[in-house]
């Protein structure tokens, strides 16, 4: 779970976080199990090769690899999506912006990895480590508090997806969208899912009103049917990057 926060000021400098993170090198992150420093979590970015954009051959990039631990896909309004957790082994440990852990604050990326995986214009699989490299490059990392809130639209919409500002947050347009092909990317607040501030996708519309969710945080949340007003009731407060409701689209399926 992470607390997602608005734009507040610009990022650093490269010059300025590469000496953060020298200076940071051998200081363990105490939220995490297995304590990874941020000199070994450098050393594995390193190993990445390069950050995703359009069309990039996953394997290219980032091996051939798309195993996780759930290996799970969610039915949506726009078709099969692969389930990521921001707790999941292969990532938990990844040093968000080299200094908060993907499983603690990491629900950014893992709701983006999802999206982008499954609906966006790449040759195979984006996992939450790649996104969260692709945040902290593009400065959305915000440390200490997870993802700036415009992340969610411009990390999608730079791999060809379509994302529009809710205005209209109530069930029944909730309902409108889900059954015209869109799936909602949710910055949720205090409430049911979350203390703070926290990613989910409201994946599909049920036939008995509910709807289902993508929750990076809880597969068990995940599998619950939700009540859509409950969900809206519990948007968080403070948002902006066009939040805390994003309606997302695929213009073509790239041919899949």
């Amino acid at each position: 779970m992470q607390e997602s926060v608005a734009p507040a000021q610009e990022a650093s400098s490269a010059n300025a976080e590469n000496a953060a993170v020298a200076a940071n090198a051998a200081k363990p992150v105490a939220d995490l199990n297995t304590p990874e420093t941020v000199e070994e979590s450098a050393a594995d970015v390193s190993n990445v090769g390069g950050l995703p954009v359009k069309s990039d051959s996953f394997s290219q990039f980032y091996g051939s690899s798309t195993f996780n631990d759930y290996n799970v896909f969610l039915d949506t309004a726009m078709g099969p999506m692969t389930y990521y957790n921001q707790h999941d082994s292969h990532w938990a440990k990844y040093l968000y912006g080299g200094q908060d852990s993907i499983s603690k604050y990491g629900c950014g990326p893992t709701t983006v990895a999802m999206i982008v995986s499954s609906f966006g214009n790449v040759n195979g699989s984006i996992t939450p480590k790649e996104m969260a490299e692709w945040s902290s490059h593009y400065k959305f990392y915000a440390p200490q508090s997870g993802s700036y809130h415009d992340y969610i639209p411009s990390a999608l919409s730079a791999f060809d997806l379509m994302v529009d500002s809710v205005q209209e947050r109530t069930p029944a347009k909730i309902a409108e969208l889900l059954n015209s092909g869109h799936i909602l990317v949710a910055l949720m607040g205090k409430g049911a899912l979350t203390n703070g501030g926290h990613f989910v996708i409201i994946t599909k519309q049920n036939p008995n009103g509910t709807v289902s969710i993508a929750d990076p945080n809880s597969y068990k949340k995940t599998q619950q049917d939700w009540d859509p007003a409950q969900l809206m009731r519990e948007l968080k407060k403070n948002y902006d990057g066009g939040g805390p409701l994003w309606a997302v689209s695929s213009p073509r399926n790239y041919g899949r």
